[in-house]
């Protein structure tokens, strides 16, 4: 029962503070509009039937595959779900995106495939004149706080941070 307790408030959670990053799904759409191949690839403890859902929260479809670490039994930072994803397109030509230098970038890069760090909206606000907020964060709570102002004032990872006036940084918090 603790287990099972335990599982519902983690997917609760992620379900709650998932942001869809509009900017970052836009390039998405564009290679499938393009005819590209997507794969999305994740590192997690989550299944599938509990990844759909955020998924779809995130109006995220049309993919070619799904490859969860926890069902291929394969890690990104151990490199062999890189090389999972290599024997599944030998010829093939292939970007990854991600926000995680090592698991993302550099195995990805090492098994031989070209990889592109897209900063996450909590690396860029511990970046950014915000700062100081990253710094003395203590408890969940901030956390928590952080998190949410960074979701808005950082969703999109390619334009820097624009604070229009101080009651936009209120509304964000």
């Amino acid at each position: 029962d603790t287990l099972r307790i335990m599982l519902e408030t983690e997917v609760r959670t992620e379900s709650s503070l998932c942001v869809p990053r509009e900017a970052v799904i836009a390039h998405y759409r564009r290679a499938l509009g393009l005819g590209k191949t997507v794969l999305i690839t994740t590192d997690t403890f989550l299944t599938r039937e509990l990844l759909l859902p955020l998924l779809a929260r995130c109006d995220i479809a049309g993919y070619s595959r799904l490859l969860i670490s926890c069902e291929a039994k394969k890690l990104k930072h151990l490199g062999d779900m890189w090389r999972h994803i290599r024997e599944l397109y030998p010829a093939g030509r292939i970007l990854h995106i991600g926000d995680n230098r090592g698991a993302d970038i550099e195995t990805a890069e090492r098994a031989g495939i070209r990889a592109f760090k897209v900063d996450s909206a909590r690396e860029r606000l511990s970046r950014s004149p915000l700062r100081p907020w990253c710094e003395r964060a203590g408890g969940r709570d901030d956390r928590l706080l952080l998190g949410a102002v960074a979701s808005r004032l950082m969703n999109n990872p390619f334009q820097g941070l624009q604070l229009d006036s101080p009651s936009h940084l209120g509304y964000a918090c």
